[in-house]
């Protein structure tokens, strides 16, 4: 749009076409330049592998932790998704798109295959 547009346009929905002067005073009310411009590394790659890891030392038991971890590596992936290392063994070793994957297979093979005999008792 020409500027001369989108001032009539901004006018038409009762706005102004400058920036609100509290962004100036309180950076942090804007929610577009104070997120982090990559989300998906501190989703996948910090939280789905903390999650992992919580998973498998404090929530399972260890023979738990093991069976989770093979029907994890036997469940069937989504068409198109190559396979996973195992989280046992290999967990800090996946990169951005496999910590994405693993969160969301995870998901499935939890709500499918889960046992309460896998979980600590504290957590059931």
């Amino acid at each position: 749009m020409s500027a001369a547009a989108q001032k009539i346009f901004f006018q038409s929905l009762g706005m102004g076409s400058s920036p609100s002067p509290l962004i100036n005073i309180c950076p942090s009310l804007d929610l577009i330049r104070t997120r982090t411009p990559d989300a998906p590394h501190s989703d996948f790659q910090g939280l789905t592998r903390l999650v992992q890891d919580l998973l498998i030392t404090v929530i399972l038991t260890r023979q738990g932790a093991e069976l989770y971890t093979a029907e994890f590596q036997r469940f069937p992936m989504k068409p198109g998704w190559n396979r996973l290392q195992s989280p046992l063994h290999y967990i800090f070793s996946w990169g951005l798109s496999e910590a994405g994957r693993a969160s969301f297979h995870t998901a499935m093979v939890l709500r499918s295959r889960l046992k309460s005999s896998w979980v600590r008792s504290q957590f059931l």
